[in-house]
């Protein structure tokens, strides 16, 4: 069971995020994404991996399912 946070930027109009261990120092932001499609896609690829016991910190609340941290990403304000 692993730990992971998740930090979205908004930075001229470009979505970004950076996806690492808790226990890490936070990485760079990955590649920026013009829309919203193009930036969930990223996310997608990104937390694929993750195993069913692993869980992401998104905004102060622990996910644990894939499903519901990645609408929470698409329907949140940056």
């Amino acid at each position: 069971m692993a730990i992971y946070k998740l930090d979205v930027e908004k930075k001229f109009g470009q979505l970004r995020f950076r996806l690492y261990p808790q226990a890490s120092a936070p990485g760079v932001f990955g590649s920026d994404a013009p829309e919203m499609k193009a930036f969930i896609e990223h996310l997608d690829a990104a937390i694929e991996p993750l195993t069913p016991s692993d869980s992401v910190f998104f905004r102060g609340i622990e996910y644990s399912d894939k499903v519901a941290l990645r609408e929470t990403v698409r329907l949140s304000r940056f």
